[in-house]
């Protein structure tokens, strides 16, 4: 099994207002799945215990902000509660390498501006519809 880096990522985020690409500065794409449960503790146990029920995918992205144009069309489209799906492929856009794509809205954005490095933007991505895995 090769090991490879984040180096090659491709991200773009396609909603009503266009489609823009995310990898130009992005430092990190996260994606985490989340079981949720239901409670089957009855009063005589001792311990709790859950039932599986369903996953939940959320799906973050970490980029670079700058003052010019084209990062002020990402902030608009990052915009809380706009729909979409954004796509990304690990290894690229070569033909035959990984691709993933998430119906999704945008459930958060957050825009930290650190005195002693540089601005950047983090979103959040709320799942429409499952992560469906295909090839470029």
């Amino acid at each position: 099994m090769a090991r490879y880096t984040g180096k090659e990522v491709y991200i773009r985020w396609v909603y009503s207002g266009g489609t823009v690409e995310l990898n130009t500065d992005f430092r990190s794409i996260e994606e985490n799945q989340e079981m949720q449960a239901a409670d089957q503790t009855a009063g005589p146990d001792d311990y709790t215990s859950e039932l599986p029920m369903r996953v939940t995918n959320t799906v973050s992205v970490e980029l670079l902000d700058n003052d010019s144009a084209a990062g002020q069309n990402i902030w608009a489209a990052l915009k809380p509660g706009t729909q979409g799906t954004l796509t990304w492929g690990p290894l690229g856009t070569a033909t035959g390498q990984p691709r993933r794509d998430f119906p999704c809205f945008v459930r958060t954005r957050t825009r930290t501006l650190p005195f002693d490095d540089v601005v950047s933007i983090r979103a959040e991505f709320a799942p429409l519809g499952d992560i469906t895995d295909s090839t470029w």
